[in-house]
């Protein structure tokens, strides 16, 4: 309960995170959050405001939570009831049958704020590799290639919808990358507003001295490089990470076929020699032959 408080502070302070919005419907069930999330800026999902809830086990963190959309949400990597695939919310270790790494998969480390940066990165770019809704993968594949706009046209009807849910709630859903990334930042602590006695002149040099122009950390374009960055670093992983599975899987396919050949080219020679040796052979001799190898 204690790192959920924090990890809810976290997300809701005074820094709170980029693309979302959590909150606790229920005060008096705080292993069950809600959150809002909205779609990112220059994708068909910008303007669009989908509710999703998580749902914490008692065993957090070493176990995952659950994640399921609670509007219509047409992505390869949801199921039709709102459930969310996606290997960070898998129990942790390997997964053989899947070719999940256990780096891959949910581990105590693993936080609230790691798990909805891989749910926006997955607006950005689906994981069409292991799709959850065969149909909308269908139609998302069709739409990359250009053939139909069935899958533009049912996120499209979908970020309408959700419009109004945003209105009656009061929410202003973010639409470009500069309203998208929050700028308020604390001040930092200026150099010279500290006691003299403790930095004096000759111990601070004049190169040392703060000047508040330099510093654009806070600025709207410093958190808009910061957030294209880290999309760019998110969805490059996840490339790696699908061309490693699919060239895994394709070695252990061509190690089976091998191997399969040449156990069948050894048992044939075995069986060979061992059918001319008994034909050749008296049972005494076949049976001292036997012992010394």
């Amino acid at each position: 309960m204690k790192m959920l408080a924090k990890e809810f502070k976290d997300l809701t302070g005074k820094t709170p995170m980029e693309g979302v919005n959590v909150t606790v419907p229920d005060e008096s069930n705080f292993f069950r959050w809600e959150v809002g999330i909205y779609g990112p800026p220059d994708t068909i999902y910008q303007g669009g405001y989908f509710k999703a809830e998580l749902v914490f086990p008692p065993e957090y963190p070493m176990k995952p939570p659950n994640m399921k959309f609670l509007c219509d949400m047409f992505h390869p990597n949801v199921y039709a009831d709102g459930r969310l695939c996606i290997s960070i919310l898998h129990q942790p270790g390997e997964d053989e049958q899947s070719g999940e790494l256990a780096s891959e998969r949910w581990n105590p480390t693993q936080s609230v704020r790691t798990v909805l940066l891989s749910v926006i990165s997955l607006l950005t770019e689906a994981n069409i590799s292991s799709p959850a809704n065969v149909d909308a993968n269908v139609e998302f594949m069709k739409y990359q290639k250009g053939e139909t706009n069935t899958y533009l046209s049912r996120v499209t009807a979908q970020v309408e919808a959700s419009k109004a849910i945003a209105e009656s709630e009061g929410v202003v859903v973010p639409t470009t990358v500069e309203e998208y990334c929050i700028s308020s930042r604390p001040e930092p602590e200026r150099l010279d507003s500290m006691d003299s006695d403790v930095y004096g002149d000759d111990d601070c040099p004049s190169d040392f001295d703060y000047d508040s122009t330099d510093d654009d950390f806070g600025s709207s374009s410093m958190m808009k490089r910061l957030w294209q960055t880290a999309i760019q670093v998110v969805v490059r992983r996840r490339r790696k990470r699908r061309n490693r599975r699919c060239r895994w899987i394709a070695a252990t396919k061509q190690v089976l076929h091998d191997n399969g050949k040449s156990v069948f080219s050894l048992s044939v020679s075995v069986s060979v020699s061992l059918s001319l040796s008994l034909a050749s052979c008296r049972p005494q001799s076949f049976s001292l032959r036997v012992l010394q190898t």
